[in-house]
């Protein structure tokens, strides 16, 4: 709801894809899943993408530079079974994206996301990071 309230306000062109969510918003355009082909091309088109903290996502967006808000979904709520917060930090203190922990500042990550250019990869640390967290498990 926090896009579809970002999208009513700033009358902004929004789309969701929502998952297995039950709610259905008013004001951005959605689907509930998309193939990952139509996935990347509306990643490529993307202005700005918020997504959550999944590496498969987290890199599809930074392969074609695009500015990301990430959502790292949390075990705690029932959200994932993996943690995402560790390789959302990781990129966040690379300067590869912006990370929100409360979507209630939504708003306020978009407005300094447009201002935001993903810092340029020092090589594919991707591989590196990953094994670190899964070996701090």
């Amino acid at each position: 709801s926090a896009a579809d309230d970002f999208a009513r306000v700033e009358a902004a062109d929004v789309f969701v894809q929502l998952g297995n969510t039950a709610y259905q918003p008013k004001y951005c355009a959605f689907q509930r899943f998309i193939p990952r082909n139509q996935m990347l091309e509306l990643i490529k088109r993307a202005e700005l993408v918020i997504s959550h903290g999944g590496f498969g996502s987290l890199s599809d967006c930074l392969r074609v530079g695009k500015s990301v808000i990430a959502v790292a979904r949390r075990p705690e709520l029932c959200e994932t079974v993996a943690p995402q917060e560790p390789l959302v930090r990781a990129l966040e203190a690379q300067g590869r994206i912006l990370a929100l922990s409360d979507l209630s500042g939504l708003p306020e990550a978009i407005l300094a996301a447009r201002d935001f250019r993903p810092a340029a990869s020092t090589g594919n640390r991707i591989p590196a990071l990953i094994s670190q967290f899964l070996n701090s498990l």
